[in-house]
């Protein structure tokens, strides 16, 4: 009698992997950036706010745990003043006082001698040059016309426009105005994830092989897509809603055997809701709406005429309505069907498929991007957090200046940093700690406890330049002030 035994193929196989497993962040990166979000979808994640920041201002690889950005102050601003009694007489001079808040550390403000200021007279206006100063930020000025007058005082924080400098032949020039730079600092954070499998439960699991395109081969599995899907989650959090630890909470630290103090740093909302501008549209938000970009383009003198309305799905909602209600009021009785065919991309006459994504309007570009987790009834659309709901952050194609490794470098204004220098690179920390599980991967038994733990790690920063040209688009009406 002849026992032919039969081929079993085990879950967990043996082979020439350059590594035993992969992650799909990790794989992704390793294609280009077209390929990124495919690879993203098809680990079974959705393209969230992570990927947003991947794709928009790409990974910045950090050598230190700190970096610096710096803001430019305005190139002109306007100048409150206390009030100013009229002239004795047409033609006569006036005595113009900066507030206190106007100064800076120098106390100087925007004015300087031998410019002009526009003072408000009716609908027009008359212009005054500055010709004396006395103490701090107090000048005489004269006007330019003879008869120029008004009888009403200009009420204190009045904001007066400065004007254009006026001399003569052969005098000397005039005062210099020095540039206002801000410094911000920027920190890594550190998270991490573990999944515990016991013994057995490997060898019954889902896992592939990969083939990566530097030809190197992995195994990917669903236990490990599930831990590094809540590690992504973790990294979500912290872009949108993350605080600096500035209660100075600490945590055990092995290594050092002491208490050290944990990192953390301000994710997108809190930095707008300190540095950013605020838009609240009421009830609903609505085309007219994005004329507001245009002004805040303006007041930043931004030279930019694109930008990205990020947005949860109650916000995207009212916008697509708004764009309905638009379209039946302005498209004149013609063919509806075609009408809506060739504006929102539906596939046939007999298909509407409401699908606004951008909108060109008051000379700006905005593409419209939804952020599902924003709307996740799980993390940011808990019913405790329903005052956010309907949120939305615009945030203008632009640049920033930052300090990195000791040289100043323009980034995109969002973009996401991962520690990575000297050959340890924190992007993703995987390791497996390995008992008596009989898994055939290249691991050491670390305990005799039947089963397999997974460590996830990564030291990252939310990487957020400029905020002061954002916009924090929020439902409801502005908070009115208590004093």
């Amino acid at each position: 009698m002849t026992l032919i035994n039969s081929q079993i193929e085990h879950a967990a196989r043996q082979g020439p992997y350059s590594q035993p497993w992969i992650t799909a962040e990790n794989l992704a990166w390793q294609y280009t950036p077209a390929v990124y979000p495919e690879i993203i979808r098809a680990a079974g994640y959705r393209f969230d706010g992570l990927d947003f920041f991947n794709l928009y201002g790409g990974r910045l690889m950090l050598k230190n745990r700190e970096l610096s950005s710096i803001v430019k102050g305005r190139f002109a601003a306007p100048v409150r003043v206390q009030q100013i009694e009229p002239p004795t007489e047409p033609g006569g001079d006036i005595t113009i006082t900066v507030l206190a808040d106007d100064l800076d550390d120098s106390n100087r403000s925007q004015l300087r001698l031998k410019f002009t200021v526009a003072i408000p007279v009716g609908d027009s206006y008359e212009l005054y040059r500055l010709h004396t100063r006395e103490d701090v930020e107090q000048y005489t000025a004269s006007p330019l016309e003879e008869d120029a007058y008004f009888e009403d005082a200009i009420a204190e924080g009045t904001e007066l426009m400065v004007g254009h400098s006026l001399d003569t032949t052969g005098a000397a020039g005039v005062e210099g105005l020095r540039d206002r730079l801000y410094y911000y600092k920027h920190q890594t954070q550190i998270s991490k994830e573990r999944l515990g499998q016991e013994g057995g439960m490997l060898a019954q699991e889902e896992w592939a092989d990969v083939l990566a395109p530097d030809g190197s081969t992995y195994k990917f599995s669903r236990w490990l897509n599930d831990v590094e899907k809540r590690l992504r989650k973790q990294i979500e959090v912290a872009l949108w809603m993350g605080q600096q630890n500035t209660n100075e909470i600490t945590s055990y630290n092995s290594i050092e055997a002491a208490d050290t103090v944990v990192l953390g740093e301000y994710g997108l909302r809190k930095v707008l809701e300190q540095r950013g501008a605020r838009l609240y549209y009421g009830d609903a938000f609505t085309l007219a709406n994005t004329y507001s970009f245009k002004d805040h383009f303006i007041n930043t003198e931004l030279g930019s005429d694109m930008g990205v309305l990020l947005c949860d799905h109650w916000l995207l909602r009212d916008f697509e309505r708004s764009g309905v209600e638009w379209l039946t009021a302005n498209a004149g009785g013609t063919d509806y069907k075609r009408i809506y065919r060739r504006v929102f991309g539906a596939a046939t006459d007999d298909m509407i498929n409401v699908s606004f994504r951008a909108c060109y309007i008051d000379g700006v570009l905005t593409t419209i991007v939804e952020i599902p987790s924003l709307s996740d009834p799980a993390t940011f659309g808990a019913s405790s957090l329903d005052a956010m709901h309907g949120q939305g952050i615009y945030v203008p194609v632009e640049t920033g200046q930052v300090t990195l490794d000791g040289e100043s470098k323009k980034l995109k204004n969002l973009s996401i940093g991962y520690l990575n220098n000297q050959g340890e690179n924190r992007t993703r920390v995987f390791a497996v700690l390995d008992g008596m599980s009989g898994n055939t991967g290249n691991y050491n038994v670390v305990t005799d406890v039947d089963g397999t733990n997974v460590h996830l790690l990564t030291e990252y920063l939310p990487l957020i330049l400029n905020p002061e040209q954002m916009i924090l688009i929020t439902k409801g009406d502005e908070p009115v002030s208590e004093e």
